[in-house]
């Protein structure tokens, strides 16, 4: 494709009015890229994803499909990449190979993207919430939308991926500099800062939605929430559905008081192969630390 209709049509992108929602526009425009030399990543089976979900008001679940994607009916919002057409399933994944040192926890993840209070030293809070460990069965193709700059050196993953794309690129030369400004563009969108109004979340949003219907699952993404550290996958429902096992669930409460932090466990459940429901079980007591212990560890190491 020609440089100069790429530049117009990311200029075109960019200078939309996303608050007055121009999904149909947005969708249309992106059409028109054309070709692009993309870099995957594949979920194989048995790899483990991490999915976290608040329990409000008290509540305690008990059916997978509270674990899973929120349903479509229930979806009024654009998220990062979803749209309110098209639910996905969301979770986080480590990438192979990490470097000493560098995050390597899906629950640490899980809670940065949850829960408000992890995001500031500042800030302190307790809040319940659920975990599901989910397996792969089949294979999960994504779209990898990894190279925003301010990420590149925050994981070694990131920076091997984009050495290697960089490598791919120089194998199609044609495609080089289209590919280059479209992946940094969508980089860029899916690395937004977190916004109180859903419409910022548009391009990014569309964005998956179309590599869905391309053919891919979905796509893989930095979490803006651990500043690029960890990884997040939106995974097509039809995907999570057919190539995706709940594996187990873990209920905890997570306890903050400005740098200090303490995960509790407080219930868990195996589920099987074909199970629809489970039926979560206290922890042990030596898994299992309690409000009271905890909260004067937590003022006891802050005075």
């Amino acid at each position: 494709m020609n440089n100069n209709k790429v530049t117009s049509i990311l200029n075109a992108l960019s200078n939309l009015d996303l608050s007055e929602y121009p999904y149909a526009q947005i969708k249309q425009l992106i059409g028109m890229l054309g070709k692009v030399a993309i870099i995957g990543t594949t979920l194989h089976p048995g790899k483990r994803i991490y999915r976290a979900r608040p329990n409000e008001n008290g509540e305690h679940f008990s059916k997978c499909c509270e674990l899973s994607y929120k349903p479509a009916n229930k979806n009024f919002t654009f998220q990062r990449a979803s749209t309110p057409q098209t639910t996905m399933f969301y979770g986080a994944v480590l990438p192979p190979n990490l470097n000493f040192g560098e995050l390597d926890s899906t629950q640490i993840v899980g809670l940065f993207e949850v829960v408000d209070f992890m995001r500031s030293t500042d800030s302190s809070g307790e809040k319940v919430l659920t975990f599901g460990k989910w397996v792969v069965t089949k294979k999960i193709n994504l779209y990898s939308v990894l190279f925003h700059k301010n990420y590149l050196t925050k994981s070694s993953y990131s920076k091997k991926m984009y050495g290697g794309y960089l490598n791919f690129l120089n194998l199609f030369p044609a495609f080089r500099k289209d590919s280059l400004m479209i992946s940094h563009f969508f980089a860029n969108q899916f690395a937004k800062s977190i916004t109180p109004v859903d419409y910022s979340y548009m391009l990014s949003a569309c964005f998956a939605e179309m590599t869905v219907e391309k053919g891919l699952a979905g796509v893989l993404y930095p979490s803006v929430r651990t500043e690029g550290k960890g990884f997040n996958v939106a995974i097509s429902p039809n995907h999570a559905d057919n190539c995706l096992e709940l594996e187990a669930v873990g209920e905890c409460t997570v306890y903050k008081r400005k740098g200090q932090t303490f995960v509790d466990n407080e219930q868990s459940a195996l589920v099987l192969v074909g199970q629809k429901e489970f039926s979560l079980k206290p922890v042990l007591p030596q898994y299992h630390a309690g409000r009271e212990i905890i909260m004067a560890q937590l003022y006891s190491s802050i005075s």
